[in-house]
């Protein structure tokens, strides 16, 4: 395997193989519901995010898991097409992972499968894959592997993003090595045994040392928390999207696992969360 170059991001986390089903409604339960297309496209969170960020313009490598089928060489394609690094660890005769997501009037529902052989273990990790990045983006889904990489972006001085979904066993450990934490709605009232979100958002700040706390909301836009001030941003209606400043942050969290097709679509020339993150006190710009 060949040594790694200098990148702007890493991103260490999920992959899974999207089919897309586009529905009229939601299907009740017990129903029996058409549909005329389905897509099967690359997705998850952290490699949806490293392909937008590569096709923004900036340098990246994914580090992740995938098996040996179909599914793993449509992945191995999509990252050769767009320039990522990618330092895949194989499983010999497993099966990549799969997301069935139904999309009904711009919602959707994401089927996740969940494959123990397909996590990614600390073990299968090289530091030099970590620290020479500007910046490293975790998913948390393996949490061990994500902790691991963390503290080393750490120890080098690199700021650490992370979109969190879940309450992953082992969470709070990772958490206390994030320095900009992105998550969704409700996983700081559920963190934090809070029922208020933004005094969620800053005791999560406050207990964790994160630089920045937000929670996005699909719709409704994000609300952050510096330690200083809150910070509320709304969608713009006309134009279905956020400010300029937060949109990146967001995008991934909007519609997470989306495929990367799809998130790239969603805005080409907003690269804000690097430029923020290069305001970090440790980035380094060699």
């Amino acid at each position: 395997m060949t040594e790694p170059r200098k990148v702007d991001l890493v991103g260490v986390g999920l992959n899974a193989t999207d089919t897309l089903i586009p529905l009229a409604g939601y299907p009740a339960r017990g129903s029996k519901v058409e549909y005329n297309t389905r897509t099967v496209l690359p997705g998850g969170q952290a490699a949806t995010t490293v392909v937008a960020c590569q096709t923004w313009g900036l340098a990246t490598r994914y580090v992740g898991k995938l098996g040996e089928d179909e599914a793993a060489q449509l992945h191995r394609d999509a990252f050769n097409r767009a320039g990522v690094d990618a330092r895949i660890v194989t499983v010999s005769g497993a099966h990549s992972l799969q997301n069935l997501i139904m999309v009904d009037e711009g919602e959707r529902t994401v089927l996740c499968q969940r494959d123990e052989q397909m996590v990614l273990q600390p073990e299968e990790l090289r530091r030099e894959w970590i620290v020479t990045a500007r910046a490293l983006h975790l998913d948390g889904r393996d949490t061990a592997a994500a902790t691991l990489a963390a503290r080393w972006a750490r120890e080098a001085g690199i700021p650490v993003v992370a979109d969190l979904d879940e309450i992953y066993p082992g969470v709070e450990e990772l958490i206390e090595n994030i320095d900009y934490l992105i998550v969704s709605r409700d996983f700081p009232c559920r963190l934090m045994a809070d029922r208020n979100l933004d005094s969620a958002l800053q005791c999560m700040q406050l207990r964790y040392g994160c630089r920045l706390t937000a929670a996005t909301l699909g719709e409704d836009g994000v609300l952050a928390w510096d330690g200083r001030q809150m910070l509320r941003r709304r969608l713009n209606r006309r134009r279905r999207h956020l400010p300029r400043r937060l949109h990146l942050w967001i995008a991934a969290r909007v519609a997470p696992g989306a495929p990367a097709r799809l998130l790239v679509r969603r805005r080409r020339r907003q690269l804000h969360v690097f430029r923020r993150t290069r305001r970090h006190p440790h980035y380094r710009d060699d």
